[in-house]
């Protein structure tokens, strides 16, 4: 299967497999922190069901990534020059995104801010935010 063939299916798998982690949102911890040209966001449940979702979800956004289908708009133009890395932990994920450049490495941490409140408010917070940084970039 070519990695746009793979991209399409988990692109389509996603909007069920991110309104399930959002119903679950009370049993998960997101810690951001900065760090030299960009994020790292640790992702954990003490709940093995959605563990299994929260890596499900770190290898499918990866995969989509690489396929260059996972941007989000106000990176989707800068997708080139972002790294990428999702790491397996026991009770979830490590994702670190990281640039060279500063105005990439600044779209990085905005949208990283907007998940980390999109998932604080149980996907309800941060539309106004999404609709700022799409328009960044």
């Amino acid at each position: 299967m070519r990695p746009q063939d793979l991209a399409s299916q988990t692109v389509a798998a996603a909007p069920s497999l991110f309104a399930r982690l959002m119903r679950a949102q009370a049993a998960i911890r997101r810690e951001l922190r900065e760090i030299e040209g960009g994020v790292e966001a640790v992702t954990t449940s003490p709940n093995a069901e959605i563990v299994a979702l929260i890596q499900e979800h770190g290898r499918e956004m990866q995969l989509r990534w690489l396929a260059g289908a996972g941007a989000p708009a106000g990176l989707a133009a800068r997708a080139g020059q972002v790294v990428l890395e999702v790491e397996m932990l026991p009770q979830g994920v490590r994702v670190t995104e990281r640039s060279e450049l500063p105005e990439v490495v600044e779209l990085i941490r905005a949208h990283a801010q907007i998940l980390s409140g999109f998932l604080a408010a149980g996907g309800a917070g941060s539309a106004a935010g999404a609709e700022g940084f799409a328009g960044r970039g």
